[in-house]
């Protein structure tokens, strides 16, 4: 089977600069992984799993540890992000260039698609008619996503209250839309339409990040978001705020913690 890379759209550049901090990024609770090996119904293991929007791997790699025996590719527009991913993955996993409206899969060859923290960058109308048209019969799509816990940890909540202050537009749980803009996503809403899609699900899993100050700066630098926040008041400023914070809330051990949900959306394809 071959899978044939599209080249790059620029309009994923950002994340070529972005790519570096990405890794500070924390996993996705186990259980979502865990979920999706229930809902794969057949006996026989996932022939192809497609990871799109895969970034540096962080999913991709979880991916690959759940289902050792499947065909792992990891779709991800931004060189600077699959040369990572690709640094930090190995075995059955492979990272191609292409985007989310034009998989490059033929039609039902895929047994799973995930995408992970990804789909607010996505023309979700155009991904989901790709992601029916590459699923084989009975597959399963799984759009998965850590957001901030709502009445979690003190850090946290004053880490977004800082990001809210400083990106006015922007409240917390809301994505970024590519455009300048922050939306909030309806994925079960988008998936009830679509025929080609059943047995449409969704849940979420709590689970809590520690950070060390380093950590944390890196994981700050990955996001938009906070890009936005640091046009505004400059890199010092903001990375000044930030010491302080982890300052204010540091445990014993010099960790703040971070409280997140896993949030995962899943439907099969009909047959």
């Amino acid at each position: 089977m071959t899978v044939n890379g599209v080249s790059q759209d620029g309009q994923w550049l950002v994340f070529d600069d972005l790519a570096p901090t990405y890794e500070a990024r924390p996993t996705y609770a186990s259980a979502v992984l865990h979920r999706i090996a229930e809902l794969w119904e057949p006996a026989y293991a996932p022939k192809l799993i497609l990871d799109v929007g895969a970034g540096t791997g962080i999913f991709t790699r979880q991916l690959a540890r759940q289902f050792p025996n499947s065909d792992i590719v990891g779709l991800e527009p931004s060189a600077a992000m699959r040369e990572i991913a690709g640094t930090a993955s190995s075995g059955s996993v492979r990272y191609v260039g292409g985007t989310a409206s034009k998989l490059p899969l033929a039609a039902k060859q895929a047994s799973i698609v995930t995408a992970a923290s990804a789909v607010h960058r996505f023309d979700r109308p155009a991904f989901l008619i790709e992601a029916a048209r590459v699923l084989e019969a009975g597959g399963l799509l799984a759009m998965v996503d850590n957001l901030p816990r709502p009445w979690g940890a003190r850090f946290h909540n004053a880490y977004l209250e800082l990001q809210e202050e400083l990106v006015p537009e922007y409240r917390r749980g809301r994505n970024s839309d590519g455009s300048g803009g922050y939306v909030d996503l309806d994925l079960v809403g988008d998936l009830l339409p679509h025929s080609e899609f059943e047995t449409v699900t969704q849940d979420a899993w709590p689970f809590d990040a520690y950070l060390d100050l380093a950590r944390l700066l890196a994981l700050a630098a990955s996001s938009s978001i906070n890009q936005v926040a640091i046009a505004a008041i400059g890199p010092q400023e903001f990375t000044d705020r930030l010491r302080r914070l982890h300052r204010d809330h540091t445990d014993e051990q010099g960790l703040v913690r971070m409280s997140f949900l896993t949030v995962a959306t899943f439907a099969h394809r009909a047959r």
